[in-house]
């Protein structure tokens, strides 16, 4: 009696190539869903990430802020002064607020920083303060961001400009709203006193 080698068949072939073919269909989908999904966290990330290191510099900004007793150029405008966009030169796209600071400066001078909403972007502002004419250094340091206010807490209550006509001095703590796409609403308080 003669043995038969005994193989696979044409028909367990396709089953085992059907088989695998659906295994490599489910690993490569996983694989491409983890790897968006590993991207959407990255750009997430990054965005929170901005967001944070907004909110320092104007930390930074405010801290640094020169006292009105301390200033020593005659004629220097107020260390705190916040205007409406819409009467900037270069107008926004969208009304919104601007809060101008003088700085004490990493080298010990005093420097000129302003924080504004611009479209949809949030811009922060630097130039020397003895050269007028001088342009800005202006960096986007934020994005996606719908609304951007500034609040002054002064004698037990909020207003909405400042300097105050009845006040010279600086207030007790500047109150920061900001709309952030995706994000939502974030208040900060920053105390000056």
């Amino acid at each position: 009696m003669s043995q038969r080698c005994r193989g696979m068949t044409l028909i367990e072939l396709l089953v085992a190539l059907t088989v695998m073919s659906l295994l490599a269909v489910m690993a490569w989908r996983g694989s491409f869903q983890a790897i968006a999904g590993e991207q959407r966290l990255a750009a997430e990330l990054d965005r929170w990430q901005a967001l944070e290191r907004t909110l320092e510099l104007i930390e930074q900004d405010l801290q640094a802020l020169v006292s009105p007793d301390s200033r020593r150029h005659p004629g220097l405008a107020a260390c705190l002064e916040a205007r409406s966009t819409d009467r900037l030169p270069e107008p926004a796209s969208r009304p919104g607020s601007e809060l101008r600071l003088l700085v004490l400066a990493p080298d010990g001078g005093i420097r000129r920083v302003a924080w504004r909403q611009v479209d949809e972007r949030v811009e922060w502002l630097r130039w020397p303060l003895d050269d007028g004419a001088a342009t800005a250094q202006r960096d986007v340091v934020l994005d996606g961001v719908r609304s951007l206010s500034w609040r002054y807490l002064a004698d037990g209550r909020y207003i909405g400009c400042w300097p105050n006509a009845a006040n010279d001095r600086l207030p007790a703590a500047v109150a920061l709203t900001l709309e952030v796409e995706g994000i939502g609403r974030i208040e900060r308080l920053y105390a000056l006193r």
